[in-house]
């Protein structure tokens, strides 16, 4: 389940779930509707957590061998990062059709 009242990302260990939604809405939408690149979205960024923002939403796109040799080693231990990796994604779909 998404944690509503996480901390910021930049916290270890972490996970998709950890992330605000609201945080992740605007990345995903310069990613997926804007068609921006990772490089771009990482231009944009103002900040560290901005950076991890747009390289979060990255991942959600990536394969699953990858992504388990980019984060298995930070993930927190009650996660399943495939998992919270779809429920986000699927939240963030959800949230754009509003």
């Amino acid at each position: 389940m998404h944690d509503e009242n996480a901390a910021p990302f930049t916290q270890d260990p972490h996970c998709f779930c950890q992330i605000p939604l609201t945080d992740l809405k605007k990345w995903a939408y310069e990613k997926f509707v804007q068609k921006k690149t990772t490089a771009e979205l990482l231009a944009m960024a103002q900040s560290d957590y901005e950076c991890e923002l747009a390289t979060v939403v990255a991942l959600l796109d990536v394969d699953s061998q990858t992504l388990n040799r980019v984060l298995c080693h930070r993930t927190r231990p009650n996660c399943n990062l495939e998992k919270c990796r779809t429920m986000v994604r699927e939240w963030l779909i959800a949230m754009a059709a509003m």
